[in-house]
């Protein structure tokens, strides 16, 4: 269990010294190419790849056992928009403690909520332009699930559909 925890730290560490904004060095508007290499050099591994989305697991053995990461990219331009990260934290309430302290390090505050039974948690950053990174615990799963996307503009999606449906 040192092991996570100390490599946690030095992922953290890593993130913070290099001026990456995010869990894992991900940044928005990295290449595919980029966005594998950063987490196989973290010890994970593709496992699943739907061409648009990358479904990446640690290496067998590797002190990260049950973190997934989910990468998504802009199909016309191969670049990573989107990614969600999950982390088991059930069993570990210091790993989910030592993650919200590591948001709130990288990301500043937020806007966190508790659930009174501390049932779900929840957390929004803003992290500027288009970007947003939402955090949830839910008991039910005892997963956090940390989201980081960009936000898109469906307003015109209506008239999209009309066009499509001849109107």
């Amino acid at each position: 269990m040192k092991n996570v925890y100390f490599l946690f730290i030095m992922l953290f560490l890593a993130a913070f010294l290099s001026g990456q904004a995010s869990i894992f060095d991900l940044s928005f508007g990295a290449t595919r190419e980029e966005s594998i290499a950063t987490l196989e050099e973290q010890g994970f591994r593709i496992s699943l790849d739907y061409g648009y989305s990358l479904y990446l697991v640690p290496i067998e053995g590797d002190t990260l056992n049950g973190v997934e990461v989910d990468l998504m990219f802009l199909d016309t331009e191969d670049i990573l928009s989107d990614w969600l990260i999950r982390f088991p934290v059930r069993d570990n309430p210091d790993l989910e403690a030592n993650l919200w302290q590591a948001l709130t390090d990288l990301h500043g505050p937020g806007s966190t909520t508790d659930d009174a039974n501390q049932e779900h948690r929840e957390g929004t950053w803003i992290l500027g332009g288009k970007h947003i990174l939402t955090a949830k615990y839910d008991s039910g799963t005892g997963f956090l699930w940390l989201n980081y996307e960009t936000e898109r503009d469906y307003s015109n999606d209506e008239d999209d559909e009309d066009e499509y449906w001849g109107f």
